[in-house]
């Protein structure tokens, strides 16, 4: 294989999944982490998707994209196997959160971001991009009835948007921040875990976000969004 990070070299397909680019994502670090090493199964479909929390059409999506990029191949019979070895891998230098005012400074950066990509999200959306984002909504919705916060929804949904956008700057600074923004998500479910009004409130601006993307209100989607994340550092440090 060359060097190349085979994210930048592979075309880029307007429409593609949301959800498929979250799940491709997670299997392609944990290729390039080592975790999933040269000649390992990848389990099957079924298990990948339960894990996931996806369909299983979400998960061949994102297993196909591995195959093009040379980095997992099917066995017949046998299921997927990986085959290739990413080197050289290029990814925006974020340096790891160490520190309170590092979790402020990352909610200042999603803010600024992500009232953007809401924006023009609600300006570009497409009835594929949208269902991408009523998806992710949808496992957030089933989480909140079992008392749970899930961050991979919660991620795939701000992801999802960030695609919607039709700006890949945007959307792969969102992944690029995919390890940060994990820390402090699963900080802030940790603060609302405590009521359950806490987290349907949580929901319900999920919900009022997507509301106004459908609608084509980009300026009621941009505010929402930035209440919305300022809410969420709000709750974290205790401001009412």
């Amino acid at each position: 294989m060359t060097s190349a990070d085979p994210r930048e070299t592979a075309p880029r397909r307007n429409g593609r999944p949301a959800l498929a680019d979250h799940v491709y994502e997670l299997l392609f670090n944990r290729i390039a982490g080592g975790e999933l090493a040269q000649n390992t199964r990848l389990p099957g479909e079924h298990q990948l998707a339960e894990k996931y929390g996806v369909s299983r059409p979400v998960v061949r999506e994102a297993l196909r994209r591995l195959r093009e990029e040379g980095l997992i191949e099917s066995r017949q019979g046998a299921g997927s196997w990986v085959t290739g070895v990413v080197r050289a891998q290029k990814v925006p230098a974020f340096t790891p959160i160490a520190s309170i005012a590092d979790i402020r400074r990352c909610y200042e950066f999603r803010i600024a971001v992500e009232r953007e990509t809401a924006f023009l999200a609600a300006q570009r959306i497409t009835e594929k991009t949208l269902a991408d984002i009523a998806q992710a909504l949808a496992l957030m919705d089933i989480a909140t009835r079992q008392h749970v916060h899930r961050e991979d929804a919660d991620f795939a949904f701000h992801h999802a948007i960030a695609v919607a956008s039709d700006n890949h700057y945007l959307s792969s600074s969102l992944l690029g921040l995919r390890q940060h923004i994990d820390v402090v998500m699963k900080l802030h479910g940790k603060s609302v875990l405590g009521s359950t009004p806490s987290l349907e409130h949580v929901f319900a601006e999920h919900r009022g976000i997507f509301e106004a993307i459908r609608a084509g209100d980009a300026a009621a989607a941009g505010r929402l969004m930035e209440e919305h994340l300022a809410g969420s550092r709000d709750r974290l440090f205790g401001v009412d």
